[in-house]
């Protein structure tokens, strides 16, 4: 339920209408689909795949990681989005303290890359007398 809308959105303002399926195998996605998606990425600046990059890794979504990159998505938003699995998993067998401690390390490392982000298009900004 908490990805329909970002699927939404995907389809509707991206073009990108994605294939989902359940459980650890990937389904593969349509030329169209990669294709619109291959665009966004196209269009930004050297450091803002830099911080692209980070969301996107640290999310394990390309999806999750542009919706934020386009302002579609707010940050915390995205984050437990990307939680999901794991935090059901932790609710069925408990929580591990040092994949807890990971967990916030990479929240830091998502919001330090959301923030690289705004500053790298202020800079472009900047630059460019806008």
């Amino acid at each position: 339920a908490g990805w329909d809308p970002v699927l939404d959105w995907a389809r509707a303002d991206l073009g990108a209408d994605l294939r989902v399926t359940t459980g650890i195998m990937p389904v593969a996605q349509s030329d169209a689909a990669v294709a619109t998606l291959t665009a966004h990425l196209d269009a930004m600046s050297a450091f803002e795949i830099v911080a692209f990059h980070d969301l996107v890794s640290l999310t394990g979504s390309f999806v999750l990681g542009l919706a934020v990159a386009r302002g579609a998505l707010k940050i915390a938003v995205a984050w437990d989005l990307s939680r999901i699995d794991e935090d059901w998993q932790a609710e069925q067998w408990g929580r591990d303290d040092d994949a807890e401690a990971l967990t916030h390390s990479k929240r830091a490392a998502f919001l330090h890359a959301h923030r690289f982000l705004d500053l790298a298009r202020d800079m472009q900004s900047a630059e460019n007398g806008t």
